[in-house]
């Protein structure tokens, strides 16, 4: 059986929306992702990697991907940004947010 190309490449079947929240409030942004291999998975932030700490945090749930900042302050606003990454290729999708 040949196995389609398409099914290897990572492909982003939920894109990141753009948020806007109030200072204080937790975001969540969620996409889906599918691959063979499994795709890693990186966030970034106005193109840096991001790092979870005790305020931001990352969750997978078999093809979901979900950045959580629990606790939004004025700085988190920016550009933010998934890639998913495998042997066979890479595509990201991005979205804004905006804290108030």
């Amino acid at each position: 059986k040949i196995v389609e190309l398409n099914e290897l490449t990572p492909r982003i079947l939920l894109e990141l929306i753009n948020v806007t929240t109030n200072s204080g409030e937790p975001v969540k942004f969620q996409t889906q992702v599918r691959g063979n291999p499994s795709p890693i998975i990186t966030w970034f932030k106005d193109d840096e990697k991001l790092e979870a700490n005790q305020r931001i945090k990352e969750h997978q749930e078999e093809d979901i991907y979900t950045l959580i900042i629990l606790e939004t302050i004025a700085s988190d606003s920016g550009c933010y940004e998934c890639v998913a990454e495998n042997s066979h290729g890479k595509v990201y999708t991005r979205a804004y947010l905006t804290v108030i």
